[in-house]
């Protein structure tokens, strides 16, 4: 039986982490917990097409080793997430780059799709992928180190992971991705 990574993504998360995601955006807890789990499951669409493309599983396990994208990284997320980490932007720009690797000129779209399907302000996506994005190449990251993947080994494993996708993400995000389905 193989791993859901979403379930490892939302399980890492405490609940305090979810109130502070809330606090930094000003936005209310709701909503935000919601947001995670949708921002969590298009960004986990994003590798999944970006592993797709030719040479995208390399490219992605390098992203992963060269980012530092491991288990103690989870061990720190909750750190990241005080007013004055935030206010440095490591973790706002280290994600924001992800995102812009991830999904290029379709950003945009994305923050629209995610700010209706969650209730949340536009303005609000950004961020919330900002920090929603390492801590999902983070959870990967730590399947590969334990698991001992090649690029190849971590294409399967995002593989199997459409079908828990396909239920968590917004249905429009498959044809913004340009892919027939999930």
């Amino acid at each position: 039986m193989s791993v859901n990574l979403l379930e490892l993504v939302n399980s890492s998360l405490t609940r305090e982490d979810a109130g502070k995601i809330a606090s930094l955006l000003g936005e209310v807890s709701s909503s935000v917990s919601g947001g995670i789990a949708t921002a969590s499951a298009s960004v986990m669409a994003g590798l999944i097409n970006k592993a797709s493309t030719t040479g995208g599983g390399l490219d992605l396990l390098t992203k992963i080793n060269a980012g530092g994208f491991n288990g103690d990284f989870l061990h720190r997320f909750g750190s990241m997430l005080s007013e004055e980490e935030h206010r440095k932007g490591d973790l706002q720009k280290t994600g924001g780059e992800l995102i812009s690797w991830l999904f290029g000129p379709r950003q945009d779209a994305l923050h629209k799709l995610l700010a209706s399907s969650t209730g949340l302000s536009k303005s609000s996506v950004p961020p919330l992928l900002g920090m929603i994005a390492p801590l999902v190449m983070s959870v990967i990251g730590k399947q590969v180190a334990s698991e001992n993947l090649d690029s190849k080994g971590l294409v399967n494993l995002l593989n199997t992971q459409k079908n828990a996708v396909q239920h968590s993400a917004p249905a429009a995000l498959a044809p913004l991705l340009g892919l027939a389905n999930l």
